[in-house]
């Protein structure tokens, strides 16, 4: 996938949906290179990180990590995920600060972690979306 090609997608998409720019939010996997293409073609749309394919992401990095992970860190992010608080989130990055590498911890912590409107959504939208 070229931006290109992409940005040619989203033209498309907006020319067979009148409503596009009612568009507020779009969610992307972590992976997602072509940010700044989803910001041109909807400049009034916030774009977070998809909660599902982040939880997933968390996961599988954590049990590829070499070191031994306590059970807590799993159940620190089950509580993050499906009863979602400011307590909950904050025992999580605790959890999760000694386990994964510091970019990556970093990383979470400024797009996910610290994603006030996205776990707002989260709670609204129901964690039923994460299953």
């Amino acid at each position: 996938e070229t931006p290109e090609k992409l940005a040619k997608a989203l033209k498309l998409f907006k020319n067979f949906n009148p409503k596009w720019s009612k568009t507020k939010v779009l969610f992307v996997e972590s992976s997602f290179v072509h940010l700044n293409v989803l910001q041109d073609e909807f400049p009034a749309s916030q774009i977070l990180l998809s909660m599902y394919h982040t939880v997933r992401l968390v996961e599988t990095t954590v049990k590829q990590t070499k070191a031994r992970v306590p059970p807590t860190v799993s159940s620190a992010l089950i509580k993050a995920v499906f009863s979602s608080s400011p307590a909950n989130l904050s025992h999580l990055a605790t959890e999760l600060k000694d386990v994964l590498e510091q970019e990556f911890y970093d990383y979470l912590q400024q797009n996910w972690l610290s994603c006030e409107i996205l776990w707002y959504m989260h709670v609204k939208k129901g964690s039923h979306a994460c299953q």
